[in-house]
């Protein structure tokens, strides 16, 4: 036999060795009575997302991040800040945040800065159900020769200082105080002589020391305390290595549990339960320390404990079935049923980074988590993937992910900052309030439809509708229409006109031509590209809005955001001058107190005269500029409304 018959022949028997090995592999896959995910999507379809970001030395990273499948969903919008860390959201959505150099944040749910405060160092934030924020600033390093202290500071949900205080060898659990506030707007913290609870004034309300003990790790102290939450003044529960206590408003203990359970997970809720997770749920009652029998947690139900993974239909947790031969099988999540079983398992794509971290979930049973990697996944409710962010970071890289009351998912990541992921969808707003639909408009070949009722009506026009014939009629004092589904023909006042789309009915509602409010009403109607806002109003308040738009893209360092709101034809390179104008302000905090004098010059021409405050910051010190001018020269433009022509001061 030659030696190509003995190639072939090897590579023959070679072949059978592998599908023999691959059913092998397969048979060990399907004796395990965990499912796999669904569908996986196509990594090869990414698109590239335009940040500036930076690495963790400061200079500009020149590895892009990329969006799979934003088909349906979009980036609604980014805040820019150095290393943000512990994010936590507040009742009415707003979100705080602490950036590298020490400066508290709060961002509104559209992404829009509320306020900035500038605090010291490095700090842990805990926010009380009275709306108290509290910001507790770490000055050194505990170890075990030297003494640390740490700044308390205290704002209210407007920004403004309650107090502050200086606490004396505060402690942390790896890494974080364990910090929690009560309605009352107390501080409860451990320290390194007790545990301690402070009013708004920073008065000390009571001390306990028998609870509280100290580690030493690697020459660094450490105490026994893992987490606190505060179920009210009364009922302060403090989980450490061993048990659980409840502590009344003097500190004193209501009850004690043993817990066997290093590293207890706690969630916490209004029925007074708490439950941690060591291979079964233990779950006590709170009020009283009774911990459930077998029979007594049968009668509950999973969804009576909401927590940050869990959802109507069961909860996520970090894959640890480690019952597999496949390295990278524990690397992802598991769905589990309100019974405690098993729907299906999730694992990274190979070659993807790290493990499952920071787990949420929605109302809807969305998933979404992070790895070591850096990168953002997002499954629905069977597994299958939705989207992802991708970075592929060879460093280790830290996130925070909150789930928005709207639904929209906040995610906090280092060099990148804060940036908002939803679906894709358009608002109305109709002289700056915001049209409530029950079915959303959307964009059909081009042409934006909106449901006519909602809209009609926010202007003050009656609406007739015949159901027999499919006809609309509107009226008021300057109008007189008709208009019947199906048909691009109608009547304004007497004349006849045609729609560039008929009018269509769906799900009930009849949508219309967003441009056909504009010729019917004589209101300015334009078109948000970036935030997928639709404005109608006077021209006046078309122009407001984009000088107010163009102050929160430049405090948000969002450059494409300011390139949207300039005319295309008249456009020269404002995204690189931006970038120069950004790098020149190094320490720009932020453009307020701004003020807005407009004047129309014709029908296509108009001016914005603005002023404004500039602050900035250089270590722990705040910077002001006062009375800065700047005149905006507005165009017309055809079919995209107003649009900034030139900047100049």
């Amino acid at each position: 036999m030659g030696k190509t018959g003995k190639s072939a022949k090897v590579l023959f028997c070679v072949l059978i060795i592998l599908n023999l090995l691959v059913l092998n592999y397969a048979g060990i896959y399907a004796q395990q009575s965990y499912p796999y995910h669904g569908k996986r999507l196509n990594y090869n379809k990414t698109t590239p997302i335009d940040f500036i970001t930076y690495d963790v030395y400061g200079q500009e990273a020149n590895k892009l991040p990329k969006f799979v499948n934003p088909g349906q969903f979009d980036i609604k919008w980014r805040y820019d800040i150095d290393l943000p860390s512990n994010a936590i959201k507040g009742p009415n959505g707003t979100i705080y945040l602490i950036s590298l150099d020490g400066v508290l944040y709060a961002i509104d749910p559209n992404g829009e800065r509320l306020w900035g405060r500038k605090i010291k160092s490095y700090s842990n934030l805990t926010l009380c159900p009275d709306g108290t924020i509290y910001a507790v600033s770490q000055d050194s390093i505990i170890d075990t020769d030297a003494q640390s202290k740490a700044e308390v500071y205290a704002f209210n949900q407007k920004g403004n200082e309650v107090c502050s205080y200086t606490i004396k060898n505060p402690i942390s659990y790896y890494g974080g105080y364990c910090l929690a506030g009560d309605e009352k707007g107390n501080l409860i913290i451990p320290t390194e002589d007790g545990i301690f609870s402070y009013d708004k004034k920073g008065n000390l309300n009571w001390k306990n020391t028998d609870i509280l003990k100290m580690e030493d790790t690697f020459s660094i102290k450490y105490s026994n305390v893992q987490s606190i939450r505060a179920m009210s003044s009364e009922n302060i529960i403090i989980v450490t290595n061993d048990k659980v206590y409840s502590l009344n408003s003097s500190g004193k203990v209501n009850w004690s549990i043993n817990n066997s359970y290093f590293g207890l997970e706690i969630y916490s809720n209004e029925l007074g339960y708490i439950y941690n997770r060591d291979g079964k749920y233990n779950i006590a009652d709170t009020k009283n320390g009774h911990v459930l029998t077998d029979a007594e947690i049968k009668k509950l139900n999973i969804k009576d404990f909401p927590s940050k993974t869990s959802w109507a239909g069961g909860y996520y947790y970090n894959n640890f079935l480690t019952d597999r031969k496949d390295k990278n099988y524990n690397k992802g999540i598991v769905s589990y049923d309100n019974n405690n079983k098993v729907k299906w398992v999730y694992t990274v794509p190979s070659g993807f980074n790290g493990y499952a971290c920071d787990i949420a979930a929605d109302m809807d049973g969305n998933v979404y988590f992070s790895d070591y990697g850096g990168n953002l996944y997002s499954l629905d409710k069977d597994g299958n993937e939705r989207y992802m962010f991708l970075r592929h970071k060879s460093m280790m890289s830290s996130s925070q992910i909150i789930v928005a009351n709207n639904g929209d998912v906040v995610w906090i990541t280092d060099e990148i900052g804060a940036i908002c992921i939803g679906t894709k969808s358009i608002r109305v707003l109709i002289d700056d309030e915001e049209v409530n639909f029950s079915n959303k408009p959307f964009i059909d070949s081009g042409t934006t439809l909106v449901p006519f009722r909602p809209v009609f009506e926010k202007l003050g026009i009656t609406i007739n509708w015949d159901a027999k014939t499919k006809t609309i009629s509107a009226s008021n004092d300057e109008l007189t229409m008709t208009m019947q589904a199906g048909s691009k023909s109608c009547n304004v006042n007497g004349s006849k006109k045609e729609l560039s789309v008929a009018p269509k009915i769906i799900n009930g509602s009849t949508y219309i031509p967003l441009r056909f409010i504009s010729e019917t009403t004589k209101k300015e109607v334009s078109w948000d590209q970036k935030t997928k806002i639709i404005y109608i109003g006077s021209a006046e308040q078309q122009i407001k809005h984009i000088v107010d738009q163009f102050f929160s893209y430049l405090n948000k360092k969002d450059y494409k955001g300011i390139n949207s709101l300039f005319n295309i034809d008249e456009l020269t390179d404002v995204d690189d001058s931006y970038r120069v104008i950004d790098k020149a302000l190094n320490g720009v905090l932020m453009c307020n107190d701004i003020k807005v004098q407009i004047n129309i010059n014709s029908d296509i021409k108009a001016t914005a005269q603005t002023s404004y405050n500039l602050t900035t910051a250089k270590g722990f010190n705040l910077y002001n500029t006062e009375n800065i001018t700047t005149t905006f020269n507005f165009v017309k433009t055809q079919g995209r409304g107003w649009k900034i022509s030139s900047v100049s001061k």
